[in-house]
Order: C-alpha cells, then sequence, then structure tokens
C-alpha cells in the first residue's frame, strides 16, 4: 500500500501580511478568472471536458478541473485576480482542483514535478489555498513556500513565515500528533518519504535550508521584485550564499487578462472542434434531364446531268483543291495551377510586463511578449538603448537602463529584418 501523508501547512505571519488587493480596474466581471501565463514554451492544457491535451504558445484563461502540464523546457505561472501567484516548473503535472472566489479557495493537485506558491493575500475565515500532492496536502495562510513531489518523497521549502506540517496515518486517516508534527520557520524544510512514517525513533524534523536549496534554478526564476524586497527572503539568500537572485520583473494578473487571449481559446477549440467532425456524407445532385431539339434536315434536289466532256476540267479543278498543305497547329499550353502562398508571421511587439515600475537603483527587466522576436538586434526603453537577451520566439527581457527617469516611456526593438518596432508611452517609470 502506498503510504499517503498529508502536509498541513499553517502560515503563521510574522509581524504581518504583505496584503495585495487585485487592481481597481479589475472589476467583477474578472473576479472567477485565473490565467494561466506562458513563461516558456512547450505547454500542454486538458480542459475537463476534453480527451487529450492541447499545446498553447500564449497566455489563456482556466478554471476547475483543468490540467497543466510542461516539458523539459517549459514553465507557467498561474495567476489570480487576488495577487496570489503559483509558479509550475519544467516537467511537473498540475490538475486544478478549485478556483473560487478570486482565488481565497483554492485546490490544486500537483502530481508530479515542482510548484512555488506566493499565498500575497491575507485569507480570511473559511477560505484556504492547498497543493496536493500523491502523498501529502499543503495548506497554507499568506507565505511564501516551494512543493516538491519526485520518487515518492515530498518536500517543504519555506522562504517566509512559518508553517506547520503534519504527517497522517494512511491507514486511519489521522494526524500523528505524536512525532508527527513539526513547525517550519523561514529558511528551513522538512522532508516526508513514503517509506518512512514519523515514529517515535525517527520523528518529522526541520531542517535549515542549504545553498543547494536555494540555488535550484527553479527557485531563482520564481523569486520576483516584489520577492527579493522582502527582509526575510533577503537575509535567507544573503546569509547562506551571500549573492541574491536577480530581481525578476513582477507577475501581474491584470496584464494577461486581454481579448487577445480569449480569441486564442477560441481557435484552440475551433481547431480542437474540426479535428473530431466526422467526413460529409455527399448526395449526388439529379441534374434536370435536357431535350435536344432536331436538326432540320436538307431537303437534296436531284442535280442535272452533265456530259462528259465537260466533267473534265471539273475533275481537275477538285484534284488541285484536294492537295492541301499540311499546316501546323499550335499546341494549347496548359496553365499551370498557383501552389498556394505561405502564411508569413509577421514579427510584432505585442505588451510587456510589467507596465509600471518604481525608481530604483537596482536592476530591473521588463519583459517584452511579441511573435517571432528571435533574432532581435536592438531594445530601446524611451531613448535609451537597453541590455536584453531572447528568451524565445515570443519573450525578450530587457534590463532597464539605471538613468531612466520618471515618467511614460516608450518600448521598441529593431527586428532581425531590421524594422523598427514600438509600443508607445506603454512602461511607467514612478
Amino acid at each position: 500500500m502506498k503510504l499517503l501523508l498529508v502536509l498541513v501547512v499553517l502560515g503563521i505571519a510574522v509581524g504581518g501580511f504583505f496584503l495585495l488587493k487585485p487592481a481597481s480596474e479589475v472589476g467583477k466581471e474578472v473576479a472567477s478568472i485565473y490565467v494561466l501565463a506562458v513563461l516558456e514554451p512547450n505547454i500542454l492544457v486538458k480542459q475537463g471536458n476534453q480527451a487529450e491535451f492541447i499545446e498553447i504558445t500564449k497566455s489563456r484563461r482556466v478554471k476547475a478541473g483543468d490540467e497543466i502540464k510542461t516539458s523539459s523546457t517549459g514553465r507557467a505561472s498561474l495567476l489570480y485576480p487576488n495577487g496570489d501567484i503559483t509558479n509550475i516548473d519544467r516537467d511537473s503535472h498540475l490538475k486544478i482542483k478549485t478556483l473560487e472566489k478570486s482565488g481565497d479557495q483554492s485546490a490544486l493537485t500537483l502530481l508530479v514535478g515542482s510548484v512555488l506558491a506566493k499565498v500575497r493575500h491575507a485569507l480570511g475565515a473559511g477560505d484556504y489555498y492547498r497543493i496536493e500532492t500523491q502523498n501529502s496536502v499543503a495548506s497554507v495562510r499568506g507565505t511564501i513556500f516551494a512543493v516538491k513531489f519526485k520518487e515518492n518523497k515530498s518536500s517543504v521549502l519555506v522562504l517566509e513565515n512559518k508553517v506547520l506540517v503534519s504527517a497522517v496515518d494512511p491507514k486511519t486517516g489521522e494526524v500523528i500528533e505524536d512525532h508527527g508534527m513539526v513547525e517550519v520557520e523561514s529558511g528551513e524544510k522538512t522532508e516526508v518519504k513514503s517509506d518512512y512514517l514519523p515514529s517515535r525513533d525517527y520523528p518529522l524534523e526541520a531542517k535549515l535550508l542549504t545553498k543547494e536549496d536555494i540555488s535550484e534554478e527553479f527557485i531563482e526564476e520564481s523569486l520576483d521584485q516584489e520577492d527579493i524586497k522582502k527582509e526575510k527572503v533577503r537575509e535567507i539568500f544573503e546569509k547562506i550564499r551571500e549573492l541574491l537572485p536577480s530581481a525578476r520583473p513582477s507577475l501581474r494578473f491584470k496584464d494577461f487578462v486581454s481579448e487577445e487571449m480569449e480569441d486564442e481559446e477560441k481557435k484552440d477549440l475551433e481547431i480542437k472542434t474540426e479535428e473530431k467532425l466526422e467526413e460529409p456524407v455527399l448526395t449526388p445532385t439529379v441534374l434536370p434531364r435536357l431535350t435536344v431539339a432536331p436538326k432540320p434536315t436538307a431537303t437534296l434536289s436531284p442535280a442535272p446531268l452533265v456530259p462528259s466532256q465537260t466533267l473534265e476540267p471539273i475533275r481537275e479543278t477538285i484534284k488541285e483543291t484536294l492537295t492541301l498543305t499540311p499546316v501546323a497547329t499550335p499546341l494549347s499550353t496548359p496553365t499551370p495551377t498557383p501552389s498556394p502562398s505561405p502564411i508569413l508571421i509577421q514579427t510584432s511587439l505585442i505588451s510587456i510586463t510589467p507596465k509600471t515600475i518604481e525608481l530604483s537603483t537596482e536592476k530591473q527587466e521588463i519583459v517584452l511578449n511579441g511573435r517571432k522576436l528571435t533574432g532581435t538586434k536592438k531594445v530601446f526603453i524611451g531613448d535609451l538603448e537597453a541590455k536584453f537577451f531572447v528568451l524565445d520566439e515570443s519573450t525578450v527581457f530587457a534590463t532597464v537602463p539605471a538613468e531612466l527617469k520618471a515618467g511614460a516611456h516608450s518600448v521598441g526593438i529593431i527586428s532581425a529584418g531590421g524594422e523598427n518596432l514600438r509600443l508607445d508611452n506603454i512602461l511607467t517609470v514612478r
């Protein structure tokens, strides 16, 4: 029997919660919208009513019952209207069990892989945020933590606040209160293995995070500017490895809710529907029978008899007439059938994330989203040229120049083909 372990992780605030309210422009009409943001390509989604996974290339809406898979190169984030974020690592498989109340009631099942949760919204009475695995359940209230499930082992790493981890006996369903509970503080971790149930001899314990733990690529990629600003998070990195990760742009829910995302959903559904349609049965059409009128027959009158001597010159004339010179008839040249022109995807710059940043002496980045961005030659923020790197054909990371002043600025690129593409006054610096 497989061991069923339940990790009950209760966030205990240290000095208060970081409350992030939805922006005023995100009204009631988007309260039930949850966005899956594609950070790196090769993301598969299976909606609750679909039998197969389909690949998505841009962000889209998701709901309870949907499943998400990432490949060895794919990475995504689940964004909530209340500001919470669940980052999904490569080679992961996640199912959405519950999504209610703008994200205040959320339950996710991690079938394999890793996730990093940022519960920035202080949950109220009756609210919950859970991440389940095959042998664990992690419940939180206002914290930053990671859950990994690989090879029948669940790990919980805490970067902010405190969590209470409890193991459950799979045979009785009861929490193992003796030796099966431990409080894990910021900068600590705990592990529960399917092969070992906590006991008197092997109690569940918290251990300090190691340099290897916080140096994992997924951990660094999941932390953004707001996370690095948190005192507890900075203390962990400065104490363990003396080097802070690069401050990545903060993902904001409102930046990913757009009509373009809704149009992409419709296209995906139309394609999926067309694949399932059967070949149409052709019914032969009976054409009306045509009646052809008979041609009139000419009436021949008998010709008068002509004397033989009179017929001789006529015969010679007929001979000359019948001796024809062959004339070459030109053959018609068949008209070639034109081949369908290939559909060319034009280079385009669609949006940036975030659209508002604060003046800071620290390194800041923005994400440029578009199409066919591979080979980008230059990136401009305002009138200043910015350092950048191309992640894939739809994503470019650009470093905000330190000398950029407050105000509204345009963001543009010089494409591989030399095109000058620009989004006017899209970035606000405060």
